[in-house]
Protein backbone atom coordinates (compact mmCIF):
# COMPACT_ATOMS: atom_id res chain seq x y z
CA UNK A 1 0.00 0.00 0.00
CA UNK A 2 2.84 2.37 0.90
CA UNK A 3 4.64 1.62 -2.36
CA UNK A 4 1.47 2.35 -4.34
CA UNK A 5 1.08 5.72 -2.59
CA UNK A 6 4.70 6.58 -3.38
CA UNK A 7 4.13 5.76 -7.06
CA UNK A 8 1.07 8.01 -7.11
CA UNK A 9 3.11 10.81 -5.55
CA UNK A 10 5.75 10.44 -8.27
CA UNK A 11 3.11 10.61 -11.02
CA UNK A 12 1.58 13.70 -9.42
CA UNK A 13 4.97 15.44 -9.23
CA UNK A 14 5.62 14.56 -12.88
CA UNK A 15 2.41 16.35 -13.87
CA UNK A 16 3.54 19.43 -11.93
CA UNK A 17 6.54 19.84 -14.21
CA UNK A 18 4.24 20.57 -17.13
CA UNK A 19 2.43 23.32 -15.24
CA UNK A 20 3.75 26.85 -14.72
CA UNK A 21 5.77 27.01 -11.50
CA UNK A 22 3.91 29.99 -10.10
CA UNK A 23 1.17 31.07 -7.75
CA UNK A 24 -2.33 32.06 -8.85
CA UNK A 25 -1.20 35.68 -9.08
CA UNK A 26 1.51 34.73 -11.58
CA UNK A 27 4.51 35.08 -9.27
CA UNK A 28 7.35 32.67 -8.58
CA UNK A 29 8.70 32.05 -5.09
CA UNK A 30 11.33 29.38 -5.80
CA UNK A 31 15.00 29.96 -6.61
CA UNK A 32 14.87 27.21 -9.25
CA UNK A 33 12.67 29.61 -11.21
CA UNK A 34 15.92 31.41 -12.12
CA UNK A 35 16.54 28.66 -14.66
CA UNK A 36 14.64 29.40 -17.92
CA UNK A 37 11.36 27.60 -18.46
CA UNK A 38 10.81 25.18 -21.37
CA UNK A 39 9.97 26.92 -24.64
CA UNK A 40 8.47 23.93 -26.42
CA UNK A 41 6.91 20.73 -25.06
CA UNK A 42 8.23 18.93 -28.15
CA UNK A 43 11.81 19.37 -27.00
CA UNK A 44 11.44 18.31 -23.37
CA UNK A 45 11.38 15.01 -21.56
CA UNK A 46 10.16 14.17 -18.07
CA UNK A 47 11.40 10.87 -16.65
CA UNK A 48 12.00 9.07 -13.36
CA UNK A 49 15.51 8.47 -12.07
CA UNK A 50 14.77 4.74 -11.85
CA UNK A 51 14.63 4.67 -15.66
CA UNK A 52 18.14 5.99 -16.30
CA UNK A 53 21.72 5.96 -15.08
CA UNK A 54 22.51 9.49 -14.04
CA UNK A 55 26.27 9.13 -14.57
CA UNK A 56 25.56 8.08 -18.12
CA UNK A 57 23.19 11.00 -18.52
CA UNK A 58 25.84 13.52 -17.44
CA UNK A 59 28.47 12.03 -19.73
CA UNK A 60 26.01 12.12 -22.60
CA UNK A 61 25.20 15.80 -22.09
CA UNK A 62 28.89 16.67 -21.85
CA UNK A 63 29.97 14.62 -24.86
CA UNK A 64 27.17 15.92 -27.07
CA UNK A 65 27.79 19.49 -25.85
CA UNK A 66 24.08 20.07 -25.30
CA UNK A 67 22.72 23.45 -24.30
CA UNK A 68 19.75 22.66 -22.09
CA UNK A 69 18.08 22.98 -18.71
CA UNK A 70 17.55 20.25 -16.13
CA UNK A 71 15.08 20.46 -13.26
CA UNK A 72 14.90 17.82 -10.55
CA UNK A 73 12.32 17.06 -7.86
CA UNK A 74 12.90 14.44 -5.16
CA UNK A 75 9.66 13.87 -3.17
CA UNK A 76 11.41 11.57 -0.70
CA UNK A 77 14.05 14.15 0.24
CA UNK A 78 11.63 17.08 -0.25
CA UNK A 79 14.28 18.69 -2.40
CA UNK A 80 14.36 20.55 -5.72
CA UNK A 81 17.24 21.51 -7.97
CA UNK A 82 17.76 23.10 -11.36
CA UNK A 83 20.74 23.38 -13.69
CA UNK A 84 21.61 25.51 -16.73
CA UNK A 85 23.93 23.72 -19.15
CA UNK A 86 25.86 25.51 -21.90
CA UNK A 87 27.56 23.27 -24.46
CA UNK A 88 27.90 20.42 -22.00
CA UNK A 89 29.10 22.48 -19.01
CA UNK A 90 27.23 23.79 -15.97
CA UNK A 91 26.73 27.55 -16.26
CA UNK A 92 24.34 27.82 -13.32
CA UNK A 93 22.89 25.54 -10.64
CA UNK A 94 20.56 26.00 -7.67
CA UNK A 95 19.37 23.62 -4.94
CA UNK A 96 16.77 23.94 -2.20
CA UNK A 97 15.13 21.73 0.40
CA UNK A 98 11.73 22.12 2.06
CA UNK A 99 12.06 23.42 5.59
CA UNK A 100 15.36 25.18 4.87
CA UNK A 101 15.62 28.86 4.00
CA UNK A 102 19.13 28.36 2.61
CA UNK A 103 19.52 28.03 -1.14
CA UNK A 104 22.71 26.52 -2.55
CA UNK A 105 24.34 27.66 -5.79
CA UNK A 106 27.17 26.59 -8.09
CA UNK A 107 29.28 23.51 -7.38
CA UNK A 108 27.73 23.01 -3.95
CA UNK A 109 24.25 22.93 -5.50
CA UNK A 110 25.45 20.57 -8.25
CA UNK A 111 26.82 18.15 -5.64
CA UNK A 112 23.43 18.06 -3.90
CA UNK A 113 21.65 17.69 -7.25
CA UNK A 114 23.75 14.60 -8.04
CA UNK A 115 22.97 13.14 -4.62
CA UNK A 116 19.18 13.27 -5.14
CA UNK A 117 19.55 11.80 -8.63
CA UNK A 118 20.37 8.50 -6.92
CA UNK A 119 16.89 8.33 -5.37
CA UNK A 120 14.57 6.13 -7.46
CA UNK A 121 11.57 8.43 -6.91
CA UNK A 122 13.35 11.48 -8.30
CA UNK A 123 11.69 13.10 -11.34
CA UNK A 124 13.87 14.77 -13.96
CA UNK A 125 12.72 17.36 -16.49
CA UNK A 126 15.11 18.07 -19.37
CA UNK A 127 14.64 20.40 -22.31
CA UNK A 128 16.77 22.13 -24.92
CA UNK A 129 17.34 25.87 -24.64
CA UNK A 130 18.38 28.35 -27.35
CA UNK A 131 21.95 29.43 -26.67
CA UNK A 132 21.01 33.13 -26.75
CA UNK A 133 18.54 32.65 -23.88
CA UNK A 134 20.93 30.34 -22.01
CA UNK A 135 23.72 32.93 -22.09
CA UNK A 136 21.36 35.72 -21.07
CA UNK A 137 20.18 33.58 -18.15
CA UNK A 138 23.80 32.82 -17.24
CA UNK A 139 24.20 36.48 -16.28
CA UNK A 140 22.00 35.79 -13.24
CA UNK A 141 24.78 33.56 -11.89
CA UNK A 142 27.93 35.26 -13.20
CA UNK A 143 27.06 38.83 -14.11
CA UNK A 144 27.26 42.31 -12.63
CA UNK A 145 23.97 43.42 -11.08
CA UNK A 146 22.01 46.64 -11.46
CA UNK A 147 19.30 47.39 -8.90
CA UNK A 148 16.51 49.91 -9.21
CA UNK A 149 17.42 53.11 -7.38
CA UNK A 150 15.26 54.80 -4.78
CA UNK A 151 12.90 57.33 -6.30
CA UNK A 152 13.00 55.71 -9.75
CA UNK A 153 9.86 53.92 -10.93
CA UNK A 154 9.99 50.41 -12.38
CA UNK A 155 9.25 51.43 -15.98
CA UNK A 156 12.00 54.07 -16.00
CA UNK A 157 14.46 51.62 -14.45
CA UNK A 158 13.54 49.04 -17.07
CA UNK A 159 14.04 51.53 -19.91
CA UNK A 160 17.52 52.46 -18.61
CA UNK A 161 18.61 48.86 -18.11
CA UNK A 162 17.17 47.78 -21.45
CA UNK A 163 18.94 50.59 -23.33
CA UNK A 164 22.25 49.65 -21.70
CA UNK A 165 21.97 45.95 -22.61
CA UNK A 166 20.96 46.80 -26.18
CA UNK A 167 23.79 49.31 -26.65
CA UNK A 168 26.50 47.08 -25.17
CA UNK A 169 25.17 43.99 -27.05
CA UNK A 170 26.15 41.85 -24.06
CA UNK A 171 24.09 38.88 -22.80
CA UNK A 172 21.91 39.98 -19.94
CA UNK A 173 18.62 39.61 -18.12
CA UNK A 174 16.09 41.93 -16.51
CA UNK A 175 14.15 40.45 -13.59
CA UNK A 176 10.69 41.83 -12.74
CA UNK A 177 9.67 41.44 -9.08
CA UNK A 178 7.06 42.71 -6.67
CA UNK A 179 7.69 44.38 -3.30
CA UNK A 180 8.00 40.96 -1.62
CA UNK A 181 10.78 39.97 -4.07
CA UNK A 182 8.56 37.41 -5.79
CA UNK A 183 9.48 37.10 -9.46
CA UNK A 184 6.92 37.93 -12.14
CA UNK A 185 9.11 37.17 -15.12
CA UNK A 186 12.32 37.66 -17.08
CA UNK A 187 13.44 39.64 -20.13
CA UNK A 188 16.42 38.05 -21.89
CA UNK A 189 18.90 40.04 -24.02
CA UNK A 190 21.56 38.92 -26.48
CA UNK A 191 23.53 40.69 -29.21
CA UNK A 192 21.73 44.01 -28.77
CA UNK A 193 18.20 42.58 -29.04
CA UNK A 194 15.53 41.02 -26.83
CA UNK A 195 15.96 37.25 -27.13
CA UNK A 196 12.96 36.25 -25.03
CA UNK A 197 10.27 37.49 -22.64
CA UNK A 198 8.83 35.10 -20.06
CA UNK A 199 5.98 35.71 -17.65
CA UNK A 200 5.05 33.28 -14.87
CA UNK A 201 1.46 34.27 -15.52
CA UNK A 202 1.31 34.06 -19.33
CA UNK A 203 4.34 31.93 -20.24
CA UNK A 204 6.57 32.87 -23.18
CA UNK A 205 5.50 36.12 -24.80
CA UNK A 206 6.58 37.75 -28.07
CA UNK A 207 10.22 38.83 -27.91
CA UNK A 208 9.41 42.50 -28.36
CA UNK A 209 9.95 45.71 -26.43
CA UNK A 210 6.18 46.06 -26.07
CA UNK A 211 5.89 42.64 -24.42
CA UNK A 212 8.72 43.53 -22.04
CA UNK A 213 6.96 46.75 -21.03
CA UNK A 214 3.72 44.83 -20.50
CA UNK A 215 5.56 42.46 -18.16
CA UNK A 216 7.00 45.35 -16.14
CA UNK A 217 3.56 46.94 -15.76
CA UNK A 218 2.02 43.59 -14.73
CA UNK A 219 1.90 44.48 -11.04
CA UNK A 220 1.55 48.03 -9.59
CA UNK A 221 4.35 47.63 -7.04
CA UNK A 222 6.83 46.13 -9.52
CA UNK A 223 10.56 46.68 -9.28
CA UNK A 224 13.32 45.57 -11.63
CA UNK A 225 16.91 44.42 -11.41
CA UNK A 226 19.27 43.61 -14.25
CA UNK A 227 22.39 41.53 -14.75
CA UNK A 228 25.00 41.49 -17.52
CA UNK A 229 27.32 38.61 -18.43
CA UNK A 230 30.90 39.80 -18.88
CA UNK A 231 31.98 37.40 -21.61
CA UNK A 232 32.74 38.04 -25.26
CA UNK A 233 33.95 34.61 -26.37
CA UNK A 234 33.20 30.93 -25.95
CA UNK A 235 36.44 30.57 -23.96
CA UNK A 236 35.36 33.23 -21.47
CA UNK A 237 31.95 31.61 -21.00
CA UNK A 238 33.51 28.17 -20.53
CA UNK A 239 35.84 29.63 -17.90
CA UNK A 240 32.75 30.58 -15.88
CA UNK A 241 31.21 27.10 -16.22
CA UNK A 242 32.38 23.78 -14.77
CA UNK A 243 32.38 20.17 -15.91
CA UNK A 244 29.55 17.80 -14.97
CA UNK A 245 31.74 14.71 -15.34
CA UNK A 246 33.80 14.86 -12.18
CA UNK A 247 34.14 11.09 -11.91
CA UNK A 248 37.56 9.52 -11.50
CA UNK A 249 38.64 8.62 -15.03
CA UNK A 250 40.75 5.76 -13.65
CA UNK A 251 37.85 4.11 -11.91
CA UNK A 252 36.22 1.02 -13.38
CA UNK A 253 32.81 2.66 -13.22
CA UNK A 254 33.89 5.66 -15.30
CA UNK A 255 35.53 3.45 -17.90
CA UNK A 256 32.43 1.29 -18.18
CA UNK A 257 30.23 4.35 -18.66
CA UNK A 258 32.50 5.77 -21.35
CA UNK A 259 32.62 2.39 -23.12
CA UNK A 260 28.82 2.20 -23.05
CA UNK A 261 28.51 5.73 -24.45
CA UNK A 262 30.92 4.95 -27.27
CA UNK A 263 28.94 1.85 -28.24
CA UNK A 264 25.50 3.51 -28.32
CA UNK A 265 24.13 5.58 -31.17
CA UNK A 266 20.76 6.56 -29.73
CA UNK A 267 19.88 9.77 -27.94
CA UNK A 268 20.12 8.87 -24.25
CA UNK A 269 18.46 11.77 -22.52
CA UNK A 270 17.18 14.68 -24.57
CA UNK A 271 14.70 13.89 -27.35
CA UNK A 272 15.73 14.82 -30.87
CA UNK A 273 14.64 18.34 -31.70
CA UNK A 274 15.36 20.94 -34.33
CA UNK A 275 15.00 24.68 -34.52
CA UNK A 276 11.57 24.36 -36.14
CA UNK A 277 10.17 23.07 -32.84
CA UNK A 278 11.17 26.27 -31.01
CA UNK A 279 8.97 29.36 -31.45
CA UNK A 280 10.87 32.05 -33.39
CA UNK A 281 9.40 34.73 -31.12
CA UNK A 282 11.30 33.23 -28.20
CA UNK A 283 14.59 33.03 -30.06
CA UNK A 284 14.87 36.71 -30.90
CA UNK A 285 17.40 38.12 -33.35
CA UNK A 286 20.95 36.96 -32.70
CA UNK A 287 23.43 39.41 -34.13
CA UNK A 288 27.08 38.77 -34.88
CA UNK A 289 28.93 38.63 -31.62
CA UNK A 290 32.34 37.29 -30.73
CA UNK A 291 30.66 34.24 -29.26
CA UNK A 292 29.18 33.37 -32.70
CA UNK A 293 26.31 31.35 -31.25
CA UNK A 294 24.97 28.81 -33.75
CA UNK A 295 21.29 28.32 -32.87
CA UNK A 296 20.88 26.01 -35.87
CA UNK A 297 23.02 23.44 -34.06
CA UNK A 298 20.14 22.83 -31.64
Amino acid sequence: MLVWKEKLAVKEESKNFHAQISTRDGLNRRAMGLIPQAISSQSRKVTEASQLRYHQMLYSLANKQNTCCIKVICPKEKARAAMLVFRGKVLGCVFGRKGSDKQLFGREAFSELCSILTSVDTIIDTYIMPEAVALASGSLFHGSVFNQEMGVDALSAFQMASSHLIQTEMPGCIVVKNSNHQIGGFIYYFGGAIAGVFSFKDGWMKATYESAQELVMFCPDASVSASKLHATSVEEVEALAFEMTDLDEKSFQAKEIQRELQSTTQEIFIPNANIASVPTSALGQVREWELKVNIASL
